[in-house]
C-alpha cells in the first residue's frame, strides 16, 4: 500500500517533473549550454557528485545528454516524493514546488539536487550524514558547515531556537556582524570554484532586496515563535529552517551566497507550515508561512521581486 501511495505522489509531481525537463529548451537558462558542452566534452569542470551522476549516465549506461537531463529531473522528483510523503504535506508543497520547477530545479541543478539530498538526509539519515551531499555544489559548504557546527554545540544552544531575549540579542549581533565582515565573505565567496564568475558583479555580490531581506526576518520570528508554541519543539527539521535563516541573515550583505541560502530554506519550508498547521497551537503560523512563500514566488515569476 505505501508503494501505491509512493506512486500517486510521483503522478502528482508529474507536472513538475514536466516543467523542469523542459527547461532543456528555455533560451534564457544560461547555465544548460554549459551543462552540455561539459557532458559532450567531459570535461570534469564541476563537483564530484554532479561528475560522478554524469559518468554513470553518459559511460555506464550510454545516456545522451537529453536523457541525461530527464534522468536527473526524475532523481529530483523521485526524492521529493520521499521528503513530502503525505498527501498532506505534498498538496502544502505543490505550489512552492511548482513555482520552483523551472528557475530552480530545472536550471540551477547542481544546488537544488543538494538542497533535496540535504533534506532527505535530515529527515531520513542518520546524524552529520549530510555532510555527503556537498559532494553536489561547493556552495552548499556554507550551509553544511553551519549545521556541523551547530550539532557540536547543539545542548548550548536550545535558548537560541524559540523566540525569547536570547534569539532577538542572536539576531541583532547576526545582522551586524554581517555588514561588518561583508568585504570578507564578498572575497572567500568569489575565490570559491563556480563561484570566481559573479567577481565583479555589483548585483550579486552586493545585498539582497528590501523585499527579501524583510521575508526572511518574518520568517525567522514567526519560526522562532511557532517553535515556541509547538507541541514538538525539538522537531529537527524547524530547528535546520531556523538554522538556515541565520545563515541568511548571516549572508545578507552578498546575494548571491544569502540567495542560494534562501532557496534551501524554500525547499524545507513546506514540511515546517506543514508541521505548524497539524498543531492547533500554532496552526495561524503554518497558513502565514504557506501564504508568504507562494506570494512571493508569485511576485518573482511575474518579474516583480527579484529571484535573490
Amino acid at each position: 500500500m505505501s508503494f501505491i501511495n509512493f506512486l500517486i505522489r510521483i503522478l502528482m509531481l508529474s507536472p513538475v517533473c514536466l516543467l523542469m525537463i523542459q527547461t532543456i529548451s528555455d533560451p534564457n537558462a544560461s547555465d544548460i549550454p554549459n551543462y552540455y558542452s561539459n557532458y559532450i566534452s567531459n570535461n570534469g569542470s564541476y563537483e564530484y557528485g554532479f561528475e560522478l551522476l554524469i559518468s554513470l549516465s553518459r559511460n555506464i549506461i550510454g545516456m545522451n545528454f537529453f536523457e541525461f537531463w530527464v534522468f536527473y529531473m526524475i532523481i529530483q522528483t523521485i526524492l521529493m516524493a520521499i521528503i513530502f510523503n503525505r498527501y498532506s504535506l505534498l498538496l502544502v508543497a505543490m505550489p512552492i514546488l511548482l513555482s520552483l520547477s523551472s528557475y530552480y530545479f530545472g536550471v540551477q541543478i547542481r544546488y537544488s539536487l543538494f538542497s533535496l539530498l540535504f533534506v532527505f538526509s535530515i529527515k531520513y539519515l542518520p546524524s552529520y550524514s549530510y555532510i555527503c551531499t556537498s559532494i553536489f555544489h561547493s556552495g552548499s559548504i556554507f550551509v553544511v558547515f553551519g549545521k556541523f557546527a551547530y550539532d557540536l554545540i547543539r545542548y548550548k544552544c536550545k535558548n537560541y531556537f524559540k523566540m525569547n531575549l536570547n534569539s532577538i540579542m542572536l539576531i541583532v549581533a547576526i545582522t551586524a556582524f554581517s555588514f561588518f565582515v561583508s568585504g570578507i565573505v564578498g572575497s572567500l565567496i568569489a575565490g570559491i570554484e563556480r563561484f570566481s564568475y559573479y567577481q565583479g558583479d555589483a548585483i550579486y555580490l552586493s545585498g539582497k532586496s528590501l523585499v527579501s531581506t524583510v521575508y526572511i526576518y518574518i520568517s525567522l520570528f514567526l519560526i522562532l515563535y511557532g517553535n515556541g508554541k509547538i507541541r514538538d519543539n525539538q522537531n529537527e527539521i524547524i530547528i535546520t529552517s531556523i538554522l538556515i535563516l541565520y545563515l541568511a541573515v548571516f549572508t545578507l550583505s552578498v546575494a548571491v551566497l544569502s540567495g542560494r541560502i534562501f532557496l534551501l530554506y524554500l525547499v524545507i519550508s513546506p514540511i515546517v507550515a506543514h508541521s505548524f498547521l497539524c498543531d492547533k497551537n500554532t496552526r495561524i503560523i503554518g497558513v502565514i508561512l504557506l501564504f508568504m512563500s507562494i506570494a512571493k514566488l508569485a511576485f518573482e515569476s511575474i518579474h516583480l521581486v527579484d529571484v535573490l
